[in-house]
């Protein structure tokens, strides 16, 4: 409990460190002030290998050529 707003938390939540505000230990942005509580977690996107796209574009390729091949002999 705050002493100086009697304003009550539960475990999962905190004060906001701007306005006082009770928020919960999830938000990363106060939804009374604006502030940002917490720093934004960015995901790490995994790069592809280059040298797997260059086999897959000439082994499908090989494919669509040898299938467009044959139909052009009949």
């Amino acid at each position: 409990m705050d002493e100086n707003t009697g304003i009550e938390k539960k475990p999962d939540e905190y004060f906001c460190r701007n306005c006082g505000n009770v928020v919960n230990k999830e938000v990363v942005i106060c939804p009374k002030c604006g502030v940002q509580l917490k720093e934004l977690e960015v995901s790490k996107v995994q790069v592809k290998d280059k040298t797997v796209a260059i086999l897959l574009a000439v082994f499908l390729g090989f494919w669509v050529w040898i299938y467009t091949w044959e139909k052009d002999q009949f």
